[in-house]
């Protein structure tokens, strides 16, 4: 809002008729305006002496459920017992068996080594489930082992190793 010279540019008008003075505060009113751009947070602008220029403008974060997470940041901002739905099935990851929805519960995802909030742990475009179900390491991307292969063979063949 300013350029560090003092200087706050234009004049915001303010609507001051629900304001009030902060004790001991030389700067101006505080002003609760609301979630003015609508992003879960409240609002606040501390005004200048004469109220005719905002001098900062607060957002505090509104946690609905007051389970320390921003309603803007919470997946279920009405439930205290959960915050995150990474696979987004409606079901938070306190409660969902599987957290990234690719076949393979919580538990065997750790049994297996892979990430429960990566699908694809090992990046090869197969879900570590389906993996799992061929008979696959879903910790080896096999395409890139495969390709490697081909082009060790393919140079040996070349080179006449």
């Amino acid at each position: 809002m300013g350029d560090g010279s003092g200087n706050f540019g234009q004049a915001v008008n303010v609507n001051t008729e629900n304001c009030f003075l902060v004790s001991g505060c030389p700067i101006g009113t505080v002003v609760q305006l609301g979630d003015i751009n609508r992003d879960g947070r409240l609002d606040i602008a501390v005004t200048s002496s004469n109220e005719q220029s905002v001098l900062v403008l607060l957002q505090l974060a509104v946690d609905t459920d007051s389970d320390g997470v921003p309603d803007d940041e919470d997946d279920f901002p009405n439930d205290p017992g959960e915050t995150t739905d990474t696979d987004g099935d409606g079901t938070g990851d306190n409660a969902d068996t599987d957290d990234d929805n690719d076949g393979l519960s919580d538990t065997e995802e750790a049994t297996y080594g892979t990430d429960p909030l990566n699908p694809d742990t090992d990046g090869d475009g197969v879900s570590d489930g389906d993996e799992v179900v061929a008979g696959r390491d879903p910790l080896v991307d096999e395409v890139a082992r495969a390709r490697n292969s081909a082009v060790i063979i393919i140079n040996s063949v070349l080179l006449g190793d």
